[in-house]
C-alpha cells in the first residue's frame, strides 16, 4: 500500500527544550503536533537517538516541554527543513546534531574548506617535489663522484 502524500502546507515548527535549562533547545517539524509529541514522549523512554538518550539524562520527558514555535504555509519537505534550520539558527539549538538544510553560510563553509584543503595539498606536493629534486641532485653528485679521490669523496 503507498504511502500518503503529506501536506506540508500546515507545517508546525515546534521547540522541545528543559524546564530549568533552557540551553537544551532541539528544534524539528511535523504536520501533526499531537502524534509527533506522543512520538518523541514514547521514544524519549528507550529510543537510543542522541536526543532520547539526551532526555533521559536530564530527568525524563517531564523534565521538558514541547511548543509550537510557528506555523508555516510549505510547498514540500524541503521547504520545511528550510524553515526548522532557520529556527534553529535563530534561537541556537544545542540539541540538533545534523542540519536540517545546508544554508548559504553552511555551503560557503564547505566551499572555503575545499578550496583551502586544494591549497594545502598543493603545499604540500610542491614541497614533496622540491625535497625528490634534492634528493635526485645528490645522487646525481654521488655518481658522478663515486671513484673519485677528491676531498669531498
Amino acid at each position: 500500500m503507498p504511502l500518503k502524500a503529506i501536506n506540508h502546507k500546515n507545517t508546525i515548527i515546534y521547540k522541545i527544550q528543559h524546564n530549568d535549562k533552557p540551553e537544551l533547545l532541539y528544534i524539528g517539524h511535523t504536520t501533526n503536533f499531537d502524534t509527533r509529541k506522543y512520538q518523541h514522549k514514547r521514544s524519549a523512554r528507550n529510543e537510543t537517538g542522541a536526543i532520547y538518550e539526551l532526555i533521559r539524562e536530564h530527568g525524563g520527558w517531564d523534565s521538558f516541554a514541547m511548543s509550537p514555535i510557528k506555523q508555516v504555509s510549505c510547498q514540500n519537505r524541503i521547504d520545511a527543513l528550510i524553515e526548522e534550520q532557520k529556527c534553529i539558527d535563530e534561537l541556537g539549538a544545542t540539541l540538533n546534531y545534523n542540519p536540517s538544510h545546508k544554508s548559504t553560510a553552511t555551503k560557503d563553509l564547505n566551499s572555503y574548506r575545499t578550496e583551502y584543503n586544494k591549497l594545502v595539498a598543493l603545499k604540500i606536493e610542491r614541497k614533496k617535489e622540491q625535497v625528490r629534486r634534492g634528493i635526485e641532485r645528490e645522487i646525481s653528485i654521488m655518481e658522478k663522484h663515486k671513484n673519485c679521490k677528491c676531498p669531498r669523496c
